[in-house]
């Protein structure tokens, strides 16, 4: 009797075993993410590698249909750099076509009955090269067979090369993605609506419709924030203000005639920008990344989704909890230190329009100062270096502190017979972590 029951208890541990084991890898499977596969619902695009993945086909499209056949390659000490269209073996107009022709829906070309000899009444072709492209929206439907459809706006700019004029363009689009096969197709649109699309058939292979998904981990994710904003700016800048977290772009450039203003007169430097670091935090509701670029610049990105995201190009202009925090509890004379520093950070962010705006009114009135004025004055003596700095020396005369700052570009070691620039910053400090200030060795 003792003996069955022994049994039948080992036999009854041995299946609660079996079943805990099977439910354990039943999760581990559905958890198990394949290799590139990307999480779609219809609607809302839910992937930041979704989203590159779809730019980069469609950057890849504009690329051949605005190929300059006729530019020749630059010379160099290699012997030479090959143009876009040697490079995608694009020699003449009837080439180009053809190209095109392997990306465009293969349905809306039979209902359009479109041939090499009509493609330009239904497609852009232009001989302009495509400098920068941006997804400025996106929206996704699935359909059969994994099969995708995604309505697209893009933003791009070029250079028209009659005019040598700057061009800024958007096209909407429909791409389909035949995730069996890894092809696409383009057409144009003039909604972004996916009531209609329905047809799941295949998309067959060729030699220009092929793609790979791209896959992201945080450092490169953080990097594709930082390449979409900043294309945004230099694309379509309006957009990009309404991606601003508002508190901060009502506090900090006011209108989007002054966002605009910035862009166009830094849109070098802003082209150049890349992440050198970053910082992922998981908060309520949302991830925070903070980028560090180049010039030890943040960006700080509070993402909810892929396109719903605000921005933030500084960490000054609102102090986040820590740094109010730091600053409350400071001494006088270090909130003054603080105030130096950002200062310095508008500086660095060529944010002239925020440093006009802390001048003293009297120090204004007194050089009759405006913003152009001021502005141009930086832009002579500072512009484009980044700086360091050390403080030198600190006096108080009655409630206003005068600080010696020593400047010193970035990259360079901080010896004070090697200092790049001095200025003196007279900071009095005002209520609600505020101050105002005035300069001096400056001659406007």
């Amino acid at each position: 009797m003792n003996k069955k029951i022994t049994m039948m208890y080992i036999i009854g541990i041995l299946l609660i075993g079996i079943i805990v084991i099977t439910i354990i890898l039943v999760d581990m499977k559905k958890a198990q993410k394949e290799p590139n596969q990307i999480e779609v619902e219809d609607g809302a695009v839910t992937s930041e590698e979704m989203y590159c993945t779809v730019q980069s086909n469609i950057q890849k499209y504009l690329t051949f249909a605005n190929v300059d056949i006729t530019k020749k390659s630059e010379q160099n000490a290699l012997g030479g750099r090959q143009t876009t269209a040697e490079i995608f073996r694009i020699y003449s107009e009837e080439d180009k076509k053809r190209a095109l022709l392997d990306f465009i829906d293969k349905e809306y070309i039979e209902e359009n009955k479109i041939t090499e000899d009509n493609l330009e009444e239904f497609i852009n072709i232009t001989s302009n090269e495509v400098q920068r492209c941006s997804v400025d929206d996106i929206k996704v439907k699935q359909a059969d067979n994994n099969i995708e459809f995604y309505a697209i706006e893009v933003s791009w700019k070029s250079t028209d090369k009659e005019t040598n004029e700057e061009i800024n363009k958007t096209e909407k689009f429909i791409m389909k993605i035949d995730k069996n096969n890894k092809t696409y197709s383009v057409k144009p649109t003039e909604e972004l609506n996916l009531e209609e699309e329905k047809n799941s058939n295949s998309i067959d292979k060729n030699t220009r419709n092929t793609y790979t998904e791209i896959t992201l981990n945080d450092g490169e994710l953080v990097g594709k924030y930082v390449e979409k904003y900043k294309n945004m700016m230099l694309n379509n800048p309006e957009k990009a203000y309404e991606y601003l977290d508002e508190e901060y772009r009502n506090e900090r450039f006011e209108n989007v005639d002054n966002f605009k203003k910035y862009v166009e007169s830094f849109k070098d430097e802003i082209s150049g920008i890349s992440t050198v670091q970053y910082i992922k935090r998981q908060q309520e509701g949302y991830e925070e990344y903070v980028s560090k670029d180049q010039y030890e610049n943040l960006m700080v990105f509070n993402v909810k989704s892929v396109m719903d995201f605000t921005v933030k190009l500084d960490t000054y202009t609102i102090l986040t909890e820590e740094n109010k925090e730091l600053y409350n509890n400071a001494s006088e004379e270090d909130k003054v230190s603080l105030n130096a520093q950002r200062v310095i950070d508008m500086l660095n962010n060529r944010d002239y329009h925020t440093i006009y705006r802390k001048l003293d009114q009297g120090f204004k009135d007194n050089h009759s100062l405006t913003e152009e004025k001021l502005t141009d004055y930086f832009k002579e003596y500072y512009f484009p270096k980044h700086y360091t700095y050390k403080i030198k020396n600190v006096d108080r005369q009655s409630d206003i502190y005068i600080l010696e700052i020593y400047l010193y570009e970035k990259g360079t070691e901080e010896k004070d017979e090697d200092y790049s620039g001095k200025m003196q910053f007279m900071i009095k400090l005002k209520e609600d972590m505020d101050f105002t200030l005035s300069f001096g060795y400056v001659n406007f």
